[in-house]
């Protein structure tokens, strides 16, 4: 099984599972730890995609949206300030050779998620939602993000903001 995966090499994007959602790694983006998560709703009609983006190319990028054809439309949050609270963005920056500006360094969270809205179709846990990210520069990445259930979610800790405090502490000036 592991020569079929790896003989696979001469795709554009290779696809790997993480410990809870999906990596891909399309050229210079990296996405890690895509999933989807359906926190019970009154009214059922939202869903939330988790995910951890890297930049490694040498110029500056931009996610400029994301699509998928569970949902009519989606809105991306960032707490760009790191206070615990995340604005509603139309593009979310991407530092070259790295990932959000703000965002801690380590992968144990992320500032930044996304919502699904006007969902087209029931989103069940343990199944797999089409979720296509747009970049300015890249393009779009298409992931199969696997739907958390209730046992798998998890706390984001600190919003992936920097473990520095204070009114200045992750602050990012994009």
């Amino acid at each position: 099984m592991a020569g079929l995966i790896s003989g696979c090499g001469d795709s554009p994007r290779d696809l790997q599972a993480g410990t809870l959602g999906t990596n891909v790694d399309a050229g210079p983006i990296l996405l890690r730890n895509v999933y989807v998560d359906v926190e019970p709703r009154p009214d059922g009609d939202q869903a939330t995609v988790r995910f951890t983006v890297f930049n490694e190319a040498s110029h500056p990028e931009e996610l400029t949206g994301v699509a998928s054809s569970h949902a009519k439309r989606f809105v991306m949050y960032w707490d760009r300030a790191c206070d615990g609270t995340a604005e509603e963005v139309a593009r979310l920056p991407l530092l070259s050779r790295g990932r959000v500006p703000g965002a801690d360094t380590t992968d144990t969270g992320s500032p930044y998620y996304v919502t699904l809205t006007d969902l087209t179709r029931p989103i069940r846990e343990g199944t797999t939602v089409p979720v296509t990210f747009s970049f300015a520069k890249a393009g779009e990445i298409q992931v199969d993000a696997l739907v958390v259930n209730e046992t798998q979610r998890v706390e984001i800790p600190g919003k992936g903001c920097r473990e520095e405090s204070g009114p200045t502490a992750g602050r990012a000036e994009w």
